[in-house]
């Protein structure tokens, strides 16, 4: 099952807009596994000033997730 809005296929990074957000322990560590394996990092690990270590992905249905963490 894809859980795909229609927008995902031309997401936007400007919009911040994410067919889904996962919140993780240890956002860095995710972030490497996820390069090790060849994901497409199409937002950049980045600490917000509000707290929340982020990148987001895009997954092999298309959709970009938010994959976050406290900092």
């Amino acid at each position: 099952m894809a859980v795909v809005p229609p927008e995902a296929e031309t997401w936007d990074p400007r919009t911040w807009r994410t067919a889904m957000a996962v919140e993780v322990e240890d956002v860095d560590a995710v972030h490497a596994a996820a390069l090790r394996r060849g994901l497409t990092v199409v937002y950049p690990l980045t600490t917000g000033t509000w707290g929340i270590r982020c990148f987001f992905v895009r997954a092999a249905d298309g959709a970009v997730i938010n994959v976050h963490g406290h900092a």
